[in-house]
Parts: C-alpha cells; structure tokens; sequence
C-alpha cells in the first residue's frame, strides 16, 4: 500500500502543471497583476493606480458573451469604480457598487480557453502594506452562489482560481521562507518499503 501511495504521489508530481490541470477546473475566473493571468501576488512600495487584468481560463466554450463578478478589496488597496476597460464596446448594467455586469456588443473568441475579459483599477493607498482581493458572486447573480459567464444564451458557473474563501490577489503580502530539508530523497524512499 505505501508503494502505491509514493508511486502515485511520483507520478501526480511528474505531470502536474497548473493547479486548474491538477484539480480538472473548467471555467475559471481570476484578477492577475499581467494580462496573461500568471502573476497572483506582488510587492509594491508606491501609491497610486494599478491595473489589474480579469481572465477567464479553462473556458469550456469556443466563445464569451459577457460576464458578471464582485470584486472586494482589503488592506491597502480600494477598487476605483467606475474604471473598467474592456476588450469591445460593452453595456455595464451593475446594479450595486463593486459589481461587474458586463455584456460585450460582440463575441469574444477564447484564445487556447483563455480570455482577457477586462482590465480594472485599484489604487494603492498606503506604500509597503498588505491589501487583498476577493472574487465573490453578485448580490443577484445569474447563478446562485458564483460569478458567471454567457455564451449562445447560456449562463456558465465560474469558479476562483483559488481555493474558495482565499484572495485571489494579494500585494505586499510577507513570504514565508521555504525550510531547507535535510532528509536526502534515499531517505524517503526507505520509509515505504
């Protein structure tokens, strides 16, 4: 049995990738400091705007008609309402403050399942501190209990690109140091024969 776990273990390691891979996520939703929706976390020791970028990744349809999401701040960081770029015209219809209802005037055509479906604005109230962002589904939202997406006439479930409950951006936040292990992987291995 505990060759089973470690050989298991090996091979999750050996073709791991991505969370979303890992975990099979389909139709995922996350605020990125770089446009290609990498970049979760970041040190800044200015005030002022920053751009934050929306991707929706995973996406299991060939195309994005629009999509809905509330955003909340925490820490140094307040949303700038009302400053949203989007990749085409769009009708903003949000009813309540920090919500984005977005419909796009035309498709949009997911690249590799990934799109760029808007940029937002925070501003960096005080240099050097932690701040926070969260994703949460709207106060009436289209699907009960998620931010979603539409594509032909259908609303789509979207869900964190962490875990629920978690930021899905931090800035200024401490990083804990990686402990260096001192047992040799030999050893490891003796504990499952």
């Amino acid at each position: 049995m505990k060759k089973m776990v470690f050989a298991l273990a090996l091979i999750a390691l050996a073709f791991g990738g991505s969370a979303f891979a890992q975990m099979g996520w389909q139709d995922n939703i996350g605020v990125y400091f770089d446009a290609e929706g990498t970049q979760l976390s970041a040190t800044d020791e200015l005030t002022g705007p920053r751009a934050l970028y929306i991707v929706l990744d995973n996406l299991s349809n060939g195309v994005v008609d629009g999509f809905e999401c509330k955003l909340v701040c925490t820490g140094s960081m307040s949303l700038m309402d009302d400053v949203f770029v989007f990749p085409v015209q769009t009708i903003e219809v949000a009813r309540f403050e920090n919500e984005i209802l977005a419909a796009y005037s035309e498709p949009q055509i997911p690249a590799g399942g990934k799109l760029l479906a808007g940029t937002i604005y925070v501003n960096v109230l005080d240099a050097g501190m932690p701040g926070a962002l969260y994703l949460e589904p709207l106060r009436q939202p289209s699907i009960e209990g998620a931010p979603c997406y539409a594509a032909d006439g259908v609303d789509y479930a979207l869900r964190n690109s962490t875990e629920p409950g978690a930021p899905v951006l931090v800035l200024n936040y401490p990083e804990e140091p990686v402990a260096t292990e001192t047992t040799s992987f030999d050893n490891l291995k003796s504990l499952f024969r």
